[in-house]
């Protein structure tokens, strides 16, 4: 075969056997080796995929492939495209997995986003070290401010939800504990909301055992609670406080009756007494009962004017004749003309006529 160009010999059969024998020199001297000992040290073990690590074989067992999946556990930098199981020319990124068969971050098919362990944004905030943070930025491209969201497992046990407004600061919103849940901030609800029940018949509704259901109170201002009453003689529905916590009002039951009583503290020990009631008759007389009909509906009805009632007795009347707001709607004024003002002087008044018939029918 000497003087035998290379290209002027026939084509061998593939593929080769691994039997077949080539020339090779080695060591200045010509030899023959079967093409199955002919190899270029790779890199790694078995499944890692080979890459040029400066001009040799490398392999990293973040990068492996098993004839039908290709794993990485670590990815970095910006990846830009589509990433899919097994149809990623619909855009479809379905699973990032971690070391193992833990799932880090997946969407699935309805775009929900499930998950066991951690995802977070470097560089959000002095939250983001902790575990279990998941941020979602709104960038602001079609307007406002950019918006983050994270939820938080702290050390503590307690998960938190914390809002980031446009880069300023984090505040928390949400906090849910063993304890109990806690809002801080403005919430917005839809439809009923139900505490202590899965099915609100109104806006708000509270089904609880617990008394009171709902109670406010400040140390400036007072307040109130509102009580799921029971059957029990002269159980509470509404009872208010004055600043101090002390009862100042309440609404309860007339014993084990179906009727109600509205009350209003009258303690002997909150007055000081300066004597009996006189000059009664003269404010009755000074009182103008009229007979009128409502402006809207025109029904009939009897009773006063507040502004001229309030001339004579001044405790059973609320507000100012002619009042208005800041837009010039006006502010009505209110009464009650079964006060204890005005039952105090027609008892008097009763009291003195009595006398004086008494008086007469002795003559």
């Amino acid at each position: 075969m000497s003087n035998v160009k290379i290209s002027a010999l026939p084509a061998a059969t593939t593929p080769l056997t691994g039997t077949e024998l080539v020339p090779l020199v080695q060591s200045g001297v010509t030899s023959q080796v079967a093409v199955s000992n002919i190899k270029t040290a790779l890199a790694g073990t078995n499944k890692q995929v080979q890459f040029n690590n400066s001009s040799a074989f490398g392999a990293s067992a973040s990068l492996t492939w098993d004839g039908t999946s290709l794993t990485a556990t670590k990815l970095a930098g910006a990846h830009n495209g589509t990433v899919g199981a097994t149809t990623p020319s619909t855009g479809a990124f379905t699973t990032l997995s971690a070391t193992g068969t833990s799932t880090l971050v997946a969407i699935n098919a309805s775009g929900k986003i499930t998950g066991t362990a951690n995802v977070w944004s470097e560089g959000a905030g002095s939250d983001t070290a902790a575990v279990g943070n998941l941020f979602m930025l709104s960038n602001g491209a079609g307007g406002g401010s950019a918006r983050y969201w994270a939820t938080q497992q702290s050390s503590s046990g307690a998960a938190k939800v914390d809002y980031y407004f446009n880069g300023t600061s984090w505040a928390q919103i949400i906090s849910v504990s063993s304890t109990g849940l806690a809002v801080t901030g403005t919430g917005s609800f839809t439809g009923n909301v139900g505490i202590g029940t899965t099915s609100p018949s109104a806006k708000l509704t509270i089904v609880s055992a617990a008394t009171p259901v709902l109670s406010t109170f400040t140390s400036t201002l007072g307040g109130y609670d509102s009580y799921s009453t029971d059957d029990a003689s002269g159980a509470r529905f509404f009872t208010c406080f004055n600043s101090g916590g002390s009862v100042i009002g309440s609404i309860s039951r007339v014993t084990t009756t179906n009727a109600v009583t509205f009350n209003t503290t009258s303690d002997y020990r909150l007055k000081t007494i300066v004597g009996a009631v006189t000059g009664q008759g003269e404010r009755i007389d000074a009182l103008k009962p009229i007979d009128y009909q409502w402006t809207e509906g025109g029904q009939n009805a009897r009773g006063f004017l507040a502004h001229e009632f309030q001339e004579v007795y001044a405790g059973s009347v609320s507000g100012t004749k002619d009042a208005v707001d800041a837009d010039g709607k006006p502010v009505y004024q209110a009464m009650q003309a079964a006060t204890s003002e005005v039952i105090a002087d027609l008892v008097a008044e009763l009291q003195s006529l009595r006398k004086r018939i008494t008086a007469l029918e002795a003559k």
